[in-house]
């Protein structure tokens, strides 16, 4: 069995509201278990959101577990560490009442393991289902290289490889390989997270820099409608994807350019994986979460010290394959 390990940090909230005094109840019981016991979901069945945000996920059974000592070095697959859940507790107790909060999260190495983009063109090379009008060889070597050079546009490139290609069609091709690869590394924490989150009214997006149709699948599967999803798309021509990037493109600063133009408001929550999530996580109002910054590789190494030098929460997730 996989496992995860977490890193103890301090957190933040700057959300205002406050749960009603059953509420408070319901809570200061719920911490004092170890785990969650139907007799207290039936006699607080009125707390409806809290009774649904329980139910509906097996990750985070550890939520409000004060005895943390079993999982501080190792902890079963698909489980939140003792201090996110924390974090997540004050998170939600500080924004009970506050109409419709917002979160927001990467996709790729954050919602699931690896990259859907190079899932998509790989896709695309094997079934050789198009080629670009330029000679440039694999469709996926081509882009790999340009991402150890330059990642924008290696960004752009798998988006603008498309052109010339029906949007229905390469909606169909997307679909099918994310059903292929990326919908078995979806990490179950984020699986539940989400559904927690829409369990308690918030409004959840997905902002990536990666092409619009290989996420939407992804989005779907947690439950996201596509509409939610703000990512790297092209200008179409009926119904034919051109190679006009439509703007503001979801990286680093974009991403928050985004979230202002299609939201119109500060993330309370804002999950991410890399050194381009950073501009949007400083924007979170009330906690940012970094997931599996590396130790060892270089930049995200020094990822996982910004992380600790905020306050941010950190989180290791495995992924059961």
């Amino acid at each position: 069995m996989a496992t995860s390990s977490c890193t103890m940090i301090g957190t933040h909230a700057g959300s205002t509201g406050t749960l009603n005094d059953s509420a408070v109840k319901v809570i200061t019981t719920l911490r004092k278990d170890r785990f969650l016991r139907e007799t207290v979901l039936g006699r607080f069945s009125r707390m409806v959101f809290l009774v649904r945000f329980f139910s509906e996920r097996q990750c985070f059974s550890t939520l409000f577990n004060r005895d943390a000592s079993q999982y501080a070095r190792s902890m079963e697959y698909g489980q939140w560490s003792p201090s996110v859940d924390e974090a997540l507790h004050v998170l939600f107790t500080e924004s009970a009442g506050v109409g419709a909060p917002v979160a927001v999260f990467d996709a790729d190495g954050t919602l699931w393991s690896g990259d859907a983009s190079e899932d998509f063109l790989a896709y695309v090379d094997k079934h050789d289902l198009f080629r670009p009008a330029e000679e440039i060889g694999p469709i996926f070597s081509h882009h790999s290289t340009l991402y150890e050079h330059d990642q924008h546009q290696a960004h752009v490139f798998a988006v603008q490889v498309c052109e010339g290609q029906r949007e229905s069609q390469v909606v169909d091709w997307a679909n099918a390989c994310f059903e292929d690869h990326a919908a078995k590394r979806v990490f179950p924490e984020m699986s539940a997270l989400i559904r927690a989150l829409h369990a308690l009214h918030w409004r959840v997006y997905i902002v990536t820099a990666s092409p619009v149709w290989v996420v939407r699948p992804g989005a779907r599967l947690l439950g996201v409608p596509d509409e939610c999803v703000l990512a790297v798309d092209v200008e179409k021509s009926e119904g034919i994807l051109t190679n006009r990037i439509r703007e503001p493109m979801s990286m680093g600063e974009g991403k928050v350019a985004c979230i202002r133009q299609s939201i119109g408001r500060e993330p309370l929550l804002a999950v991410g994986n890399s050194w381009d999530d950073v501009p949007m996580m400083t924007h979170a109002t009330g906690l940012a979460i970094v997931v599996n910054p590396s130790e060892t590789d270089g930049d995200r190494s020094s990822l996982r010290q910004l992380a600790l030098d905020r306050g941010w929460a950190v989180h290791y997730m495995a992924n059961e394959s």
